[in-house]
């Protein structure tokens, strides 16, 4: 292991004086493997120090008990966000709700949830899932002419959200009051039970 660690840190000492990386040259992905063999130094370090090496050895204990915690996190994610998706994506852009927050997207949603399982403003977030705005539509609805070929965007424009093409309509759904018990019982489940047991488990 020793040697390992000593001959690629020689061969990238060899390659910098030879490339001119330090004058601005270019190393590429050849650079990033030989600067992978530093983090061999830490090993290293973790072998001799007798703490460090009780540490790394419980880590590599608890691994497989956390892939079980994680597999089970990552399913409740998936609820959640589906979820989220079928009570919350025709409501309108408002305040914390807007085009980089919102549940019209599988992805976007289950960003806006693991955000919101840190803490990060997920109170906000739910006034503005609550909010029933001036002029808003109880239940939008996807009208099936928009997937007629001949459909005039003009004449009767869809709802971006549906159909994102220029011209499109805002979203104009109103608030759920439903996103009150939803992000309580999200912020319960997975924030206070889930992450704590899973840092119970290491």
């Amino acid at each position: 292991f020793d040697f390992f660690i000593c001959v690629g840190t020689d061969l990238g000492l060899i390659l910098r004086a030879a490339s001119g990386w330090n004058t601005g040259g270019g190393g590429g992905g050849t650079a990033t493997i030989v600067r992978s063999f530093r983090v061999g130094r830490i090993l290293r370090l973790i072998q001799g120090a007798k703490g460090l090496n009780r540490l790394f050895n419980t880590l590599i204990l608890t691994l497989p008990g956390l892939s079980n915690i994680s597999a089970l996190l990552c399913l409740l994610l998936f609820i959640f966000t589906v979820m989220s998706m079928q009570l919350f994506a025709k409501i309108q852009f408002q305040g914390d709700l807007d085009a980089h927050a919102n549940f019209r997207s599988f992805p976007l949603a289950l960003l806006v949830l693991f955000r919101c399982a840190t803490g990060e403003d997920w109170n906000g977030l739910m006034h503005d899932l609550t909010r029933q705005a001036d002029g808003c539509v109880t239940e939008p609805l996807y009208d099936k002419a928009w997937n007629d070929p001949d459909w005039d965007r003009k004449k009767n424009p869809p709802y971006c959200g549906f159909i994102d093409v220029p011209g499109c309509l805002p979203l104009n759904g109103c608030g759920s009051a439903g996103a009150i018990p939803f992000l309580f019982l999200f912020n319960f489940v997975v924030s206070f039970v889930f992450l704590n047991l899973f840092i119970g488990v290491i």
